[in-house]
């Protein structure tokens, strides 16, 4: 026996609630696989764009909304899974293969342009004096001439003009009537610059193949959505500079800027699949009617400003906002299935309701019914915010006079009657409840409360300021 109440509810899942739910999780999963997928599909993306159909494409598998139906959303995250199965490590290696092939074909193509070099013997001096007394004056001409050309022939194309005409000015010097040990002399020169030419050349070369590589990579990085494109058109432009410059060595540590540019742009890239998964889970909230909307648009807000930065982490406790507006959304959503059960029960009782008594009790959490054995008093009934909980209070209309001594405990009694029944009603509605506390007949003074509050007392008042009126 109780005048006041509190007790704490749990709503049976109907079949409404369970498909709320089910198609909530759907959704959230749905929308957690597609975003890993969009970010396989911008990196194959990124890739095509920089070595063609070398690399496969990523299929874009099949769409579905938030009110798709729960079926479609399962079938598509399947379908967005065994795509990511099956790509993630194919995109991989068809990659790897690009690379090396583009790697073989800028060395190719940056050897320098020379035919091999070969070197004769140096002629010692007994062979020397061998080959003054065995050849004709003409005969070692020729080979003098034979020799030159070839060294020549391996003069890189890269090579300056002042150092071309060195040479020219060597070869024309050892082809011109010159006592055989100059030109000797001049032939071991002409031989050592040329080396050194061929030498710088192949650096210039090997340079040039790296420089080439860490411009493709950074070609890469810029394609993706989550690229810092400041910093990626920086590094193109110096890279730019150093090939055009012929530069003989890449700079000790521009690989490693390069990479860091690209661990940088994976967290980027690593953070946006986890914020697109939680706006997912907010966009859910803003067509639910049950949601906090200003709540929920302000966590939109903040998760689309965090992908426009290029945030690289995720805040820590934004999962755990979005999780409790999505919890407050629930607890509102089972609000209004007690408040429904709570009106159907005081109908079947014979209890008379406030105007709007399921919506106002489910939103403004207090609402009120007459008590039908008991003229003039009414129940105050309270839903929680916070909690699962409805808490119930006799009250009486301030303008019903006490008459006799007891009376107030008389409503309060013929309240405790019903309030087994009560329960009873609830748990046949879908609510079943657990009491939390309860004060017994006359402990508590009967808090009064306007007229306009309680169905009964409201209409009654209504009636005498109408007779008044028409007096």
């Amino acid at each position: 026996m109780s005048s006041v109440t509190a007790a704490s509810y749990v709503v049976v899942e109907s079949a409404e609630v369970q498909r709320r739910r089910e198609q909530r999780a759907a959704w959230e999963q749905y929308a957690s696989v597609r975003a890993e997928l969009a970010a396989l599909q911008a990196e194959a993306r990124a890739y095509r764009s920089v070595y063609g159909d070398l690399v496969e494409e990523v299929p874009a598998g099949q769409r579905a909304r938030a009110n798709s139906s729960r079926t479609k959303l399962e079938r598509a995250t399947a379908d967005a899974e065994a795509i990511l199965a099956s790509h993630r490590n194919r995109l991989r290696e068809s990659v790897a293969r690009a690379q090396r092939l583009q790697a073989e074909q800028l060395r190719t193509a940056d050897a320098p342009v020379a035919a091999p070099m070969t070197y004769d013997r140096p002629v010692t001096r007994a062979e020397s004096s061998t080959v003054d007394v065995e050849v004709e004056d003409g005969e070692r001409a020729k080979a003098r001439a034979e020799r030159v050309a070839k060294l020549l022939a391996n003069l890189p194309a890269e090579a300056s003009q002042q150092t071309r005409r060195a040479c020219d000015r060597l070869a024309a010097e050892i082809l011109g009537d010159v006592p055989e040990p100059r030109a000797r002399m001049l032939l071991a020169d002409l031989e050592k610059r040329i080396r050194r030419e061929k030498q710088a050349a192949e650096r210039v070369a090997e340079a040039h193949t790296a420089l080439k590589l860490l411009r493709t990579r950074v070609e890469v990085i810029v394609v993706d959505p989550a690229a810092d494109h400041d910093a990626v058109e920086a590094l193109c432009g110096e890279i730019d500079g150093l090939i055009s410059a012929r530069a003989a060595a890449v700079p000790t540590d521009l690989a490693g800027r390069v990479a860091r540019l690209a661990e940088q742009t994976e967290r980027v890239a690593a953070a946006r699949i986890a914020l697109q998964a939680l706006r997912a889970k907010v966009e859910v909230l803003l067509t639910d009617p049950a949601a906090d909307q200003n709540a929920a648009h302000a966590l939109q807000r903040d998760i689309d400003g965090l992908i426009n930065s290029r945030a690289a982490e995720v805040p820590a406790d934004l999962a755990g906002k979005v999780a409790d507006v999505a919890e407050q959304a629930d607890l509102a959503f089972r609000r209004k299935l007690v408040a429904g059960a709570l009106r159907m029960s005081f109908a079947e009782l014979g209890y008379e309701v406030s105007e709007g008594f399921e919506t106002v009790l489910a939103d403004q959490g207090v609402a009120y019914t007459n008590l039908p054995n008991a003229e003039g008093y009414g129940l105050k009934v309270l839903l929680d915010r916070d909690r699962e909980a409805v808490r119930t209070q006799v009250v009486r209309s301030a303008g019903k006079p006490v008459r006799a001594t007891g009376e107030d405990t008389d409503a309060q009694k013929s309240f405790c009657d019903d309030y087994p029944t009560l329960l009873a009603r609830l748990r046949r509605h879908g609510v079943k409840s657990t009491e939390l506390g309860a004060r017994p007949p006359g402990t508590l003074a009967v808090a009064t409360v306007a007229d306009e509050l309680l169905p009964v007392a409201r209409q009654q008042a209504q009636q005498v300021r109408y007779q008044e009126r028409n007096l």
